[in-house]
Order: structure tokens, then sequence, then C-alpha cells
């Protein structure tokens, strides 16, 4: 029996637990959504993700 990779108890605990990958998709995601959809609110999530991580030393 094979399992998938995503389906396994490892790969989610190690998703779950690096923080600055899961942070960096979600950027990702969001701004791939402002792309294909100028109307989208995307922009302003991001722009306030930008602006958390700003305070706490990120770039």
């Amino acid at each position: 029996m094979t399992d998938f990779l995503i389906f396994t108890d490892n790969w989610w605990n190690w998703f779950l637990h690096e923080y600055a990958f899961t942070i960096g998709l979600l950027y990702a995601l969001l701004k791939g959504l402002a792309v294909l959809d100028p109307n989208n609110n995307s922009n302003k999530v991001v722009d306030m993700l930008q602006t958390i991580f700003s305070r706490f030393g990120g770039k």
C-alpha cells in the first residue's frame, strides 16, 4: 500500500511547524489571486501581513 506524502502525519507536522514556509505559501497564493483577479482584495491582506512582519524585524 502506498501513501501519498501529503496525507502522512509527518508531512502535516512539518508543514504546521514551518511557519515561514506556511506564511510564504499563503503570501504567494494571495499575490497570485491579485494577479489573476485585480478586483480581489488580497492585496490588502498582503499589505497587512507585510506591515505585521516589518514590525517584527522582517523586510
